[in-house]
């Protein structure tokens, strides 16, 4: 049976001059698609998504600096929120600029998989700069 695993890394992104991060547009040339988002993986999954494709497991890798609170935007319509996964998101991004640790992240990653409608597995992996 065929398996779709999606990997893609998480960096850094730049802030807005308001709240939240500077976007940049993914073209997709095959349908003539634009994402506009601040996360290329977001970007991808949606993409995926929209052209019907199950994601059996995304694998998403970065720094303890990575934006890591970005993978809200293509989880948002994937997840059923309750106050414990909003309050480890709350804490993801109050973490994430000096360093987030591997406990958060885990928990973030186990939270986000627990209440996951489409996508079935997520793995945050993280690595040192």
């Amino acid at each position: 049976m065929e398996k779709t695993i999606v990997f893609s890394f998480i960096g850094k992104a730049r802030k807005n001059n308001g709240p939240g991060y500077q976007k940049t547009s993914y073209f997709f040339q095959e349908r003539n698609k634009v994402w506009e988002d601040s996360f290329f993986g977001n970007a991808l999954v949606n993409e995926l998504d929209d052209r019907g494709v199950t994601i059996d497991k995304w694998v998403i890798i970065g720094t303890p600096t990575s934006t890591w609170s970005e993978i809200i935007g293509v989880i948002a319509d994937k997840v059923e929120f309750n106050e414990e996964l909003t309050d480890i998101w709350h804490q993801v991004e109050n973490e994430q600029e000096k360093g987030l640790s591997e406990e958060t992240l885990k928990k973030w990653q186990n939270l986000i998989n627990e209440n996951m409608l489409k996508i079935k597995e997520i793995n945050f992996h993280l690595v040192e700069p």
